[in-house]
């Protein structure tokens, strides 16, 4: 209705918290929001413009360099260049696959470990080739497009959404499913998808389902007022599985993952630990064990995969402080024995 500083400092926010993780999705709900702002500020309503740039622009273009600042000087300091991306760096050193689908696959790099070139040779370039198909292109839009509202809403706060066709009837929707079909478009040029990838636009769906709630409270069963009796109820419902899902988790044993449970046993024992890795040949590259701490040196169990002769020597060697152990997960249970080369 008018612009205040404190709201746009919200908005700066949230563009700094889509900006720090999700960017791409980010950006899709951005463009939307850019779009409603644009309009705002060029209607009939708009602001002066000097109350525009103190009570908006300013703060959100502060806020925002504030952010850009702190992740290139976190950039800077873990890759050398204030412009290298962490998960830019992760894909350059190891994937074949791009991550859109009008991108073109990368020669495969060297790889030293074979579970590792089964997931990114085997596992994903299998799925964007499928996906840059016209058939795989289709399969992945009707997933994405079933997948997405389980995901978010469940059964039972699915029910209202049977008020769609009213809600491109009301002028109130007409941002919000606009802004949700861009962000829906916009993730069907990815190869690769989880639902929660979808995150930055909760809100959006959320604003959605309230709206289509609205029209359902009104909605009539001859005389009967079905839709209010299911606006009452759907809340309750809700309530009552979240409390019967706590009181079910509250009362089963708590069972760790076999990784984590093989990391809690080394993390009891004295002193420093150095876990290798033995996979059987047809490992499911999925269930990787190998993985670490930021600082590796400091870490109180290290795991890596076994490579066999002069390479694991070299690595027992460099860890000569630790006690090191090899670890089988394929076993059932996993095995974990003192390491003898």
């Amino acid at each position: 209705r008018q612009p205040r500083y404190q709201t746009a400092l919200l908005l700066g926010l949230g563009l700094a918290l889509l900006a720090s993780s999700r960017p791409y999705e980010g950006v899709l709900l951005g463009m939307a929001v850019a779009v409603a702002l644009i309009r705002w500020v060029t209607g009939p309503r708009r602001p002066r413009a000097a109350v525009l740039v103190k009570q908006v622009v300013l703060p959100i273009a502060i806020l925002l360099m504030l952010t850009a600042g702190a992740m290139a000087y976190y950039n800077w300091r873990v890759y050398g260049s204030p412009t290298t991306l962490p998960y830019r760096t992760n894909r350059a050193a190891y994937a074949v696959s791009p991550y859109f689908l009008w991108q073109t696959p990368r020669p495969e790099p060297a790889y030293r470990h074979k579970v590792m070139r089964d997931f990114y040779v085997g596992l994903e370039l299998t799925v964007f080739q499928h996906a840059r198909t016209a058939g795989g292109f289709l399969e992945g839009g009707v997933r994405r497009l079933v997948t997405l509202p389980y995901f978010f809403f469940g059964a039972t706060l699915s029910i209202p959404l049977l008020m769609l066709r009213r809600l491109f009837h009301d002028p109130r929707a007409y941002f919000l499913m606009a802004a949700a079909a861009v962000s829906f478009l916009g993730i069907l040029a990815v190869a690769f998808m989880q639902p929660h990838y979808l995150a930055p636009a909760t809100g959006l769906y959320y604003a959605i389902l309230l709206l289509a709630m609205e029209h359902l409270q009104l909605y009539r069963l001859g005389a009967q007022r079905t839709g209010a009796f299911l606006v009452t109820v759907i809340p309750c419902v809700c309530v009552m599985l979240f409390v019967v899902q706590l009181v079910f988790l509250a009362s089963s044993p708590k069972i760790d993952l076999p990784r984590t449970q093989v990391q809690h046993m080394l993390e009891r024992l004295p002193g420093r630990q150095l876990a290798i890795v033995r996979y059987v040949p047809d490992h499911d590259s999925m269930d990787d064990w190998v993985y670490n701490a930021a600082d590796i040196d400091s870490a109180k169990v290290v795991w890596a995969r076994e490579m066999g002769g002069p390479a694991d020597r070299e690595l027992i060697n460099y860890f000569n402080d630790r006690e090191t152990w090899l670890v089988e997960p394929d076993r059932i249970p996993p095995k974990v024995t003192p390491y003898a080369p």
